[in-house]
């Protein structure tokens, strides 16, 4: 019925139709990449604005498809955090710190977000009372005591 030439162009044709096919799958994963590493890379760009140079160097060698670089830089701060210990993460958390004070200070909310913090983190004073009289003592009267009176310094007196 089907000659071996006719099995061989449908054969052919089939197989281009599910390359076509296979090609726009293919197609469709890389744009979803694509757009996952813009975002990346957007993401990076503002992670870096507020002091997370680490991770935003992490988010760009992702976003442009640099594993070996990313895996170097994340080797590179586990070493610096095992050798340094908490120095090297307490650096890196400073410049955080001073970053995001910086960018809240510059708003009236943020700085308002401060004021509260630093109301609830410092307690009230709490009112000093003087402290109580003391009881006057009785002096004692001891028979054959003799009190002597402190010597006068009188340089008048011939």
């Amino acid at each position: 019925m089907f000659t071996p030439i006719v099995i061989a162009v449908l054969s052919f044709a089939l197989f281009g139709i599910l390359a076509l096919e296979f090609v726009k799958w293919v197609s469709k994963k890389d744009d979803a990449l694509v757009e996952q590493r813009r975002a990346a890379g957007a993401l990076a760009a503002e992670v870096r604005n507020v002091g997370l140079i680490d991770f935003a160097d992490f988010l760009a060698d992702y976003s442009i498809g640099a594993y070996p670089d990313m895996y170097a830089k994340i080797h590179e701060l586990a070493t610096a955090v095992k050798l340094g210990g908490k120095d090297a993460l307490l650096k890196n958390a400073d410049t955080i710190f001073k970053t995001v004070l910086a960018y809240k200070l510059a708003t009236p909310e943020g700085r308002a977000w401060i004021t509260a913090l630093l109301s609830e983190a410092t307690p009230a004073a709490a009112p000093v009372a003087a402290p109580p009289a003391l009881p006057s003592l009785p002096t004692p009267s001891m028979p054959g005591l003799v009190t002597a009176s402190a010597p006068t310094n009188d340089c008048t007196k011939k």
